[in-house]
């Protein structure tokens, strides 16, 4: 019973509600250089990462796996975050996606609305989602 208890607590942890908003910058096709948002450069950098200065959000969408989309996360709190370019999924009831972090947010995430179509109307304008951390390997290909 006391390890049910501790694997529930743990994953109690790693869930978190939130709200989430679109806005069309953060649409894969957008085709904005990625030194428009916080993960840009820097030590923990996406430009950094895939060592290309002239890395877009359709660039960066190409090295993701079907499906995972961008947004910008409350888990990135500024520039050069340790937290950029990690992968997450978030859930509304039974549907949900895949989104790589590349920007700072408060308090809602905020993805395309390439994205957040998969969970709602447009016209909803926010909802309230739960949030997963994943492992890197579920959103880079």
């Amino acid at each position: 019973m006391l390890r049910f208890i501790t694997y529930l607590i743990l994953f109690v942890a790693a869930v978190s509600a939130s709200t989430l908003k679109w806005d069309n910058n953060y649409n894969k096709n957008s085709n904005l250089p990625l030194t428009s948002f916080a993960c840009s450069d820097g030590a923990n950098g996406l430009i950094t990462k895939f060592n290309d200065p002239s890395l877009t959000t359709t660039k960066l969408s190409g090295k993701l796996r079907p499906g995972v989309f961008l947004a910008a996360s409350p888990l990135i709190p500024s520039w050069n975050s340790p937290n950029c370019g990690k992968c997450y999924r978030v859930r509304s009831g039974t549907k949900w996606f895949l989104f790589v972090a590349i920007d700072v947010a408060t308090p809602a995430i905020v993805s395309g609305q390439d994205a957040f179509s998969t969970l709602a109307s447009p016209n909803a304008g926010y909802i309230t989602v739960y949030q997963t951390e994943l492992p890197l390997t579920s959103c880079y290909l």
